[in-house]
């Protein structure tokens, strides 16, 4: 059995491991794994063995296409060109009757939306939802107001998004037209925590002006 680089950052995702907590478990050194998940040089047969004992062992299970489960953890995949828009849907009919609801968009770049996400967003904002949303430094494309966004440093910035809400969390996979919908209490308890860890580090756009051609 073969696994993707995609199936090993979503399973440690799941588990809440490192790249270093995996090769504690795997025996296989965090370089290696940092090098399997960025797709450089193919992994010894022997390396990607030891790799899903390891994941097994802590309860995670892989299937075909990118798929993976865990006891006690829905995971179901979204896909195509509108997998986005499938997510903030289900954003949508899981938030619409809590008064008190928030969506988190971590690393996200609105400047790369179509008019189909705005709309979506619109929907999500007059639904009485409130959102907060990590974006590249320097970016000003801000569809929400301003107070709702922090930059983060270009040198960390991936434009792989995560959706935080309810009991769950989006997982965008690389550049792929593909994430996870994982829905897990305790990981997305640790999610949030570690947005609102980043969130309180990162300062206020302060006296930043909006360029999006369209605000909500």
């Amino acid at each position: 059995m073969t696994i993707s680089s995609s199936q090993i950052r979503a399973a440690r995702a799941l588990l809440g491991w490192t790249q270093k907590d995996l090769g504690a478990h795997s025996g296989v050194s965090p370089i290696s794994i940092a090098n399997i998940e960025i797709g450089g040089k193919a992994p010894k047969v022997q390396t990607i063995e030891k790799i899903i004992f390891a994941f097994d062992k802590a309860g995670i299970e892989f299937g075909e296409q990118d798929g993976l489960k865990r006891k006690g953890i829905n995971v179901r995949t979204l896909e195509g060109e509108n997998w986005f828009n499938q997510a903030l849907e289900d954003v949508y009919e899981t938030l619409i009757d809590n008064p008190t609801a928030e969506l988190i968009v971590d690393m996200a770049d609105d400047r790369k939306s179509p008019p189909e996400v705005f709309n979506l967003y619109k929907k999500i904002r007059n639904a009485g939802i409130k959102m907060r949303q990590t974006v590249e430094e320097g970016n000003t494309y801000l569809m929400g107001p301003v107070s709702e966004y922090r930059w983060v440093p270009k040198i960390y910035f991936r434009n792989w998004v995560m959706l935080i809400y309810g009991d769950k969390i989006v997982l965008c996979l690389s550049e792929e037209k593909r994430a996870l919908l994982i829905e897990n209490k305790s990981l997305v308890q640790m999610e949030r925590q570690r947005f609102d860890l980043l969130w309180s580090l990162l300062p206020a756009l302060e006296q930043i002006r909006s360029t999006a051609n369209e605000r909500y």
